[in-house]
This record gives structure tokens, sequence and C-alpha cells, in this order.
């Protein structure tokens, strides 16, 4: 009881194993690879439509528009983000971690 009995047909791995930093770098490259293939599909293909609310116009956007349409948006995010972090951290300036939560 207990004893762990291995087949005789089992063979040790001969093999050289991948450190895990190059086995992670080699995930994160082929991701990379990946993810850019994915946006020049995007760029070259891609489109996207929307109606408006104000105007009930549909737009469509492509390509060099898409992506700048994009980058817009996403740094009126990151300035929301910054102003509301902001935000916080004056009103728990003073205050204890009790008195936070």
């Amino acid at each position: 009881v207990g004893v762990r009995r291995y087949s005789a047909a089992a063979v040790p791995r001969t093999g050289k194993r991948m450190l895990s930093l190059s086995r992670l770098t080699m995930q994160f490259v082929a991701v990379g690879v990946f993810c850019g293939f994915c946006v020049r599909g995007v760029y070259l293909n891609g489109s996207y439509s929307y109606t408006d609310a104000k105007t009930n116009v549909t737009k469509t956007l492509r390509g060099e528009q898409l992506f700048a349409s994009g980058y817009t948006q996403l740094s009126a995010l990151a300035g929301n983000l910054t102003d509301a972090c902001a935000h916080i951290r004056e009103q728990t300036k003073r205050m204890s971690w009790e008195q936070i939560f």
C-alpha cells in the first residue's frame, strides 16, 4: 500500500526543458503578432457603423477614421478616469483606513 509503480515502457524525458521566462517571452511575442494581424485586418477591411442619437444619421467609419475615433474616445476616457481618481484622492486625503472602510 502506498508504493508507486511505474510502467516498464515509461521512458524519462530526454529533451531540454525550456525556461519559464523564454516560454513566456515566446507566448508574449505570439500574442503580439496575433493582435498585430487583427489590427491590420480591421484597418484594411473593417468598418464600424453607428446611428447618431441626436441627428438620427448613420455614420460608417473605416480604416484611419476608425482608429482616430478610437484614440479620441480612449483619450477622453483616460481624462475622465484621471479626474475621478484625483477627486477620490482629495476626498480621502487625511482619512484613516478605518474611516475609509
